[in-house]
């Protein structure tokens, strides 16, 4: 079974987000940057932190969001496939994207998140093919 980003991966959506004129700290992966009318305008993860403020020797407190955003980032549909999401994940090095519906942001999902959702449909379609390899569960019985 093909598991979907949302219910299978994201079953409880929750979006941490920051307008782009914010300095605002919150304690998870990546954020997703609003715009004033709550359209998607960026992200903003650690790896940007980390590379356009803490490697250029930048003052935190004084760069602004939208100063180190990734703007107009990659999506994903919450009726894709985990392994659909896998594939952009290893395609593109990203880390997390925002998963939406006809526009609008649900929720932001993670590598880890899928990685742990492909290893358990792996580890199931393992055990599907060993009861099968050994004649268990096989002919409705």
């Amino acid at each position: 079974m093909q598991r979907k980003i949302i219910p299978d991966v994201i079953n409880q959506p929750v979006i941490h987000s920051v307008p782009s004129d914010s300095s605002e700290e919150h304690n998870v992966g990546a954020l997703i940057v609003f715009d004033g009318q709550k359209n998607l305008t960026g992200i903003i993860s650690e790896r940007d932190i980390l590379h356009k403020i803490v490697a250029a020797g930048k003052d935190a407190k004084k760069i602004l969001v939208r100063e180190v955003m990734t703007p107009n980032p990659h999506v994903i549909n919450k009726d894709d496939t985990a392994i659909h999401a896998l594939k952009i994940f290893s395609e593109q090095s990203y880390r997390h994207l925002p998963v939406t519906e006809n526009g609008v942001v649900l929720g932001l999902v993670s590598i880890r998140d899928i990685f742990k959702v492909c290893l358990e449909q792996f580890e199931e379609d393992l055990e599907q093919r060993d009861q099968f390899i050994r004649g268990e569960n096989y002919g409705g019985a």
